[in-house]
């Protein structure tokens, strides 16, 4: 490539973040390849935001305040240490056991929940404990939450209510072979408030001690003992947090490349929308093929692809969405001003 030919490439990449007529002479007279470099560039910038937030959430990210962690001051460790029999943790194959005391729950799946004695309303739950040993997989997994969730409570009560009384349902913890879900409900209602938004399992959880009870609350828990009930809920945020990882990573991962399958469709869409601008019999760039127009929105998908990343760090939530406006908004305004037929 000649020296003039690459000062003008080179001024025709930078000029074209900005100005249309050099997008269009970059597509029609530099190398193809350098468009699809831009092209690229301009699909994996936007992509970053969406990776860095997936990966620096973390597993009790949902857990926004006191009430979205199950009043877990107040409940969590005395229903982990009133807990109806052993919950053990085989961290050889990472899967969690159940053994029951001699009495049982008329469901069985239920292990234990704390009856609360004071707060809103005395003697009804305020937390759920279940265990299942069958639900290995999501979608069974998602058949027994739901079921459990279809339970409701008489209120002030911990009796399956009937369909005329006033029930409530009360905020859940589940415990599978494989894995941990939890989901809060409001006060004395059945209104959801949150749940986790993945079932975590238990892969990268690495505890030799075995019983979880004792993970959780210590060996000397007191119930009365605020420092007792707070360290039982940081020990549960650990676990989540812990258990999260491989669901972190599968978040990180997949869901960018979803982000990018979606962006290079778009751009499909924008590659045909360039060529059906460029028709008809007044346009004086109807002359212009299928491939070139396939350049030109290469060359134009740098500029949205760089402020997508951009907006996309600050705009943390509409990050997913920026691309998309910008590369549209960049065509349009490439075709109405550079593609305009002649009156």
């Amino acid at each position: 490539m000649a020296e003039s030919t690459k000062k003008a490439t080179v001024k025709r990449v930078f000029g074209s973040l900005i100005n249309n007529g050099m997008a269009i002479d970059g597509a029609k007279f530099s190398p193809w390849w350098i468009g699809l470099i831009m092209f690229v560039f301009g699909l994996l910038l936007p992509i970053l935001p969406i990776f860095v937030s997936a990966a620096t959430t973390d597993g009790t990210s949902f857990m926004t305040d006191y009430e979205y962690g199950l009043g877990m001051d107040k409940t969590f460790g005395i229903a982990m240490s009133e807990l109806d029999g052993a919950l053990t943790f085989n961290n050889a194959d990472k899967t969690i056991s159940y053994t029951p005391n001699s009495t049982y729950n008329e469901d069985t799946t239920l292990i234990g929940g704390y009856i609360a004695t004071s707060g809103v309303t005395s003697g009804q739950y305020d937390l759920r404990i279940y265990y299942s040993e069958t639900a290995i997989t999501e979608d069974a997994i998602n058949v027994f939450i739901n079921s459990k969730e279809t339970i409701k409570y008489k209120l002030g009560t911990t009796t399956v209510a009937g369909l005329e009384e006033t029930s409530y349902t009360p905020s859940s913890i589940f415990f599978f072979k494989n894995g941990f879900y939890i989901d809060v409900y409001a006060s004395n209602t059945s209104v959801k408030k949150t749940n986790m938004p993945f079932i975590s399992d238990l892969k990268c959880f690495d505890y030799e001690g075995k019983d979880l009870k004792a993970y959780f609350v210590g060996e000397s828990f007191d119930k009365n003992n605020r420092d007792n009930r707070v360290a039982a809920v940081d020990k549960m945020k650990e676990f989540i947090d812990v258990t999260y990882k491989t669901a972190k990573t599968k978040n990180m991962w997949l869901g960018s490349l979803i982000y990018l399958g979606i962006y290079a469709g778009v751009n499909v869409f924008m590659i045909l929308m360039i060529f059906i601008m460029s028709r008809g019999k007044n346009n004086p760039n109807r002359y212009l093929t299928f491939w070139t127009c396939t350049k030109i929105n290469w060359w134009e998908s740098l500029c949205p692809g760089l402020l997508g990343m951009i907006l996309g760090f600050i705009f943390t939530k509409q990050a997913v969405m920026m691309y998309v406006l910008l590369i549209s908004m960049r065509t349009m305004w490439l075709t109405m001003k550079e593609m305009r037929p002649i009156q």
